[in-house]
């Protein structure tokens, strides 16, 4: 099993934003993506937990009613994850989330309290468990990973080219002809795709790749530029 000290700096950035205050909580979200995105193996079960995620739609059940908000338990993960990102990035305002979804109890807990509670708290916990459990399995990869790992930095530069360039042309379109999901959430799956490049993490980057040119729908020029990617990697091994 991984070890707390494995793990300790994501541990450590989740523990400071439970007991920090409201007003630090811009910087403190910084510091759980940081530490996800520097953290491998909770980077990578955080990866395994977004491919075919559908946070809008679980997004907009979670808060369909006021004073309250329904975390999907079997789905936390990623959907903590991608509510972060979202704040981070200014899509969710923090503070009418919390005014609306998060008021004081009767136990004089603060919004922010129950906030973190509910979602940084269980966030934490089901990654060490789920981090526990994977360890078993990593002996029997740990091979596979490590050569998949040997690409270059001249073709991880190409394929993060690759990459950022199918997403300015996807923000680019009005909407994906025949995309079963919305433009916003197949531009958050190339997201997750730029920064499993960015992070050396071949083994979510071909999975997403294959995953976003299965939802590209009609449109043929997607495809061929997500291809790419495909091809890039094939030559490698």
């Amino acid at each position: 099993m991984y070890s707390r000290e494995d793990i300790k700096e994501f541990i450590a950035a989740c523990d400071n934003m439970i007991n920090s205050k409201f007003i630090l909580v811009d910087k403190r979200i910084g510091e759980v993506l940081k530490a996800v995105a520097t953290t491998k193996p909770v980077y990578n079960a955080i990866a395994e937990s977004m491919i075919n995620f559908n946070f809008a739609g679980a997004w907009t059940t979670a808060v369909s009613k006021n004073g309250e908000i329904f975390v999907p338990e079997d789905k936390l993960i990623g959907f903590v994850f991608c509510m972060l990102k979202a704040i981070n990035d200014g899509k969710i305002n923090i503070n009418e989330l919390l005014v609306k979804h998060f008021p004081s109890d009767d136990n004089k807990r603060s919004s922010y309290a129950l906030f973190c509670g509910a979602t940084i708290l269980p966030f934490k916990e089901q990654l060490i468990e789920k981090l526990c459990e994977e360890k078993q399995r990593q002996p029997e990869v740990k091979k596979e990973q490590v050569e998949r790992e040997n690409i270059d930095a001249q073709i991880v530069e190409r394929l993060l080219f690759l990459a950022k360039d199918a997403k300015t042309y996807a923000a680019g379109l009005k909407r994906i002809k025949g995309c079963p999901v919305t433009k916003q959430e197949y531009l958050n799956l190339l997201d997750a795709l730029i920064m499993s490049i960015e992070c050396g993490h071949s083994e979510y980057y071909c999975v997403l790749t294959s995953t976003l040119i299965s939802l590209s729908g009609k449109d043929k020029e997607l495809k061929q530029r997500l291809s790419g990617i495909i091809e890039l990697t094939k030559n490698k091994e």
